[in-house]
């Protein structure tokens, strides 16, 4: 065990990006370190990217894509998408909303527009796509649709799309390559 660099506060949200992780420091500062002292640097203050964020609000490692680190601000349950490229000029607020689950697949996120409402999107970081909106499935009265778990398959997203019916464990299966055209039913329970 080596000692790369000792830094004030606690660290949390650890992230990768190509050999280089990306972590922040309570203090909401994003660093990045290749495991060296000379390559361990503080890519943004967060407080000042956001706009003077309050003092709950949390951070949350969204996932990593080919080029880009994302992460969301929120203070409640939604947030707003921030990305960075590994630099500090490249490290962004992107000012859209979005949350988890998500997941990195290739150069695109796909994530949960807010912690309410279950709309699948997709974004590189420059584009946001609403891929489709819930409910999926024709539900009973009183039912919340909610998304399921996230995960890559040959290059696309497959998730699972649950009835929200109280006593029901009714899934639906859907897959998606990021494109509102490809983002299809694959299984009805």
């Amino acid at each position: 065990t080596t000692l790369v660099k000792t830094l004030p506060g606690t660290i949390q949200v650890l992230g990768k990006l190509n050999e280089q992780l990306l972590f922040f420091r309570i203090g909401n500062n994003l660093w990045r370190s290749d495991g060296t002292d000379a390559g361990t640097i503080l890519l943004a203050d967060i407080q000042a990217l956001f706009n003077s964020i309050p003092s709950n609000t949390s951070i949350g490692f969204l996932g990593s894509t080919t080029t880009k680190f994302f992460f969301n601000v929120s203070s409640g349950g939604s947030g707003t998408i921030g990305y960075s490229d590994g630099t500090p000029a490249g490290t962004v607020n992107t000012n859209q909303p979005g949350t988890g689950p998500s997941i990195g697949i290739g150069s695109k996120l796909f994530y949960r527009l807010n912690s309410t409402s279950d709309e699948l999107f997709v974004t590189d970081g420059t584009t946001f796509t609403q891929l489709r909106a819930f409910p999926f499935m024709p539900l009973g009265t009183g039912s919340t649709p909610t998304l399921g778990r996230f995960n890559e398959y040959n290059g696309n997203l497959i998730f699972g799309v649950y009835s929200g019916i109280a006593g029901s464990a009714e899934v639906q299966l859907w897959k998606t390559d990021g494109t509102v055209t490809n983002t299809n039913f694959l299984v009805n329970p």
